[in-house]
């Protein structure tokens, strides 16, 4: 695309969109490339659950990991992704949109979005921690994620990350349950 058609489309967006709350919908993403070897793909298992790495390679998966720290890149997956969630207090049930932006999505807009964020980060704390913990046999680390997976089971079904309060943070949710940790 070019830069006068993303112009364009930047310009009927916000012309459209007065709340700016989508803005970001319409910007450009630089997306590094890395050259990763995906022929693994071929021979995955079709046995439940469908992990990379299922239960019988998990040992040669650790003794690799034990001989290089990178290994799979596992130690980005910690450093970028796993990490930041060890000293983190699993996050409490979202409120409520505050009750003057109700039916106006200028106003409700940044509490939906941080909302369905928030609910997004517990679940890669569940998923990242558990794989962490079980990769790495770290008692500290499981304990962790099951804090977390336990924080989210308490949240109201019914309540602010319903289906029908706001979808985008009940998949997340639901499916962070869904983990059987």
């Amino acid at each position: 695309m070019s830069d006068k058609s993303f112009d364009a489309i930047k310009a009927i967006k916000l012309e459209n969109d007065k709340s700016a709350g989508n803005l970001v919908d319409c910007m450009p993403v630089k997306v590094q490339k890395t050259d990763i070897d995906l022929s693994f793909l071929d021979n995955l298992s079709v046995d439940h659950p469908r992990l990379l790495v299922q239960s019988k390679d998990l040992a040669a998966f650790k003794e690799n990991l034990k001989n290089d720290a990178t290994y799979c890149k596992f130690d980005a997956f910690m450093n970028n992704s796993t990490n930041k969630f060890l000293d983190t207090t699993p996050y409490e049930e979202p409120k409520a949109y505050p009750e003057e932006t109700v039916g106006k999505a200028s106003l409700w807009r940044p509490f939906w979005r941080q909302m369905y964020v928030s609910c997004q980060e517990a679940f890669n704390a569940t998923r990242n921690l558990s794989i962490a913990g079980i990769v790495l046999e770290d008692d500290a680390i499981i304990a962790k994620a099951k804090a977390w997976t336990l924080k989210l089971a308490s949240y109201d079904p019914e309540g602010v990350t319903s289906r029908g309060y706001n979808d985008e943070a009940a998949f997340r949710v639901i499916a962070d349950n869904g983990l059987g940790l």
